[in-house]
């Protein structure tokens, strides 16, 4: 797996490529059923491609800092045994948050030509949010890649997500946190526990 820190190193990748964006923090069933969509459509020898933060954009903008699941080495380390071949690793700063949707992923196209993009229903993304399904969706026909959005997954009737699996370990619910996380992962647990003390 190739790891880079700027959009600028991103290199030649094998084509068709493919994206998915955000946090990913912890690697649950929703974000592996985003890889396993992207890696249907780019085939064993395209790219699968997910940009992701070094830091939590909620110590950025102004929000309660979030509590990690898992560290940034463990994200990787999930990332890396899930299949990705490409992450990009960038630093979320205010200067990033002003970009509107349009500017982050024309630039993020026109260094890597993505063909397929994909997110979960619902997701948002850019200044003020304003990159929604539908504009995300138009934004695609016009520089050339698919855009398509999963619908959540469900454990139990239960929509799974990396903050409700960050509420059950602050319960200390770690059995419901496992049944949502996927995994019986005592690291990313362990880490969790370790973090909320410091």
């Amino acid at each position: 797996m190739i790891i880079v820190r700027n959009v600028d190193a991103i290199p030649h990748m094998p084509e068709p490529c493919g994206l998915t964006l955000g946090c990913f923090d912890g690697l649950h069933p929703g974000h592996l059923a985003l890889l396993k969509h992207l890696r249907s459509k780019v085939g064993k020898t395209g790219t699968l491609a997910v940009l992701t933060f070094s830091n939590h954009p909620s110590w950025v903008l102004g929000n309660k800092p979030v509590k990690l699941i898992c560290s940034l080495e463990e994200k990787l380390k999930l990332l890396e045994s899930a299949g990705v071949d490409l992450v990009i690793l960038l630093e979320f700063t205010p200067e990033l948050a002003s970009l509107t949707y349009q500017e982050f992923l024309s630039n993020i196209h026109g260094k890597y030509p993505f063909s397929y993009f994909a997110l979960g229903k619902g997701s948002s993304f850019g200044k003020n949010r304003e990159g929604t399904e539908e504009k995300v969706v138009l934004l695609g026909k016009e520089l050339g890649f698919q855009a398509d959005y999963l619908n959540k997954v469900e454990r139990n009737g239960e929509v799974v997500s990396s903050g409700k699996i960050r509420h059950y370990i602050e319960q200390k619910n770690f059995a419901k946190a496992k049944e949502l996380l996927g995994r019986s992962s005592f690291t990313t647990l362990f880490f969790y526990i370790i973090f909320t003390t410091i």
